[in-house]
């Protein structure tokens, strides 16, 4: 199991935390062949593990992410019903992190996995490199719907890969 720094996170629900930070520093490197920038990037271990699933396909790292954040519900005893992945942006990713960590968090701890209790519904760019708050509430303002039916008066874990 890896080591985390979880850190409490609030917003419109009774509860929430992230880990840990995917990237410490990032130093710029270089342009590619194609103009881009390319930078020099110092993770978490937390953040190796999710760039190894999320940019490498590599699965392989899905058990030691999945015994951390079951290693973590378990300290904090909490009462779930549900564990949701949020939908991912990129429809045709390979690997869909979220969805793959939630899966074996659900199996690992026996609890119920939903993946139809919130769906995407309107196509976004992508908002990784949007750092203003507001801009990316705007880019995301009506992108899912859940199912209230299945949500309400319930307790659920929603799990995505990256938090900003």
């Amino acid at each position: 199991m890896i080591k985390i720094k979880p850190i409490k996170i609030t917003g419109s629900w009774k509860l929430g935390y992230f880990l840990d930070y995917h990237t410490i520093k990032s130093d710029f490197s270089h342009y590619d062949e194609f103009g881009h920038h390319r930078f020099n990037n110092e993770h978490t271990e937390m953040g190796k593990l999710l760039y190894q699933l999320k940019y490498k396909s590599d699965k392989s790292v899905i058990p030691e992410i999945v015994d951390t954040v079951t290693y973590f519900i378990r300290e904090k005893a909490w009462k779930i019903d549900f564990i949701i992945p949020v939908p991912p942006n990129n429809i045709n990713r390979k690997v869909k992190p979220s969805i793959d960590v939630a899966k074996g968090i659900s199996d690992s701890l026996g609890i119920p996995f939903c993946d139809d209790c919130i769906r995407k519904i309107k196509e976004t760019s992508q908002i990784k490199n949007v750092n203003d708050y507001n801009e990316r509430i705007m880019i995301l303002e009506g992108s899912y719907r859940t199912d209230r039916n299945k949500v309400l008066d319930k307790r659920v874990l929603l799990i995505d890969d990256l938090y900003r």
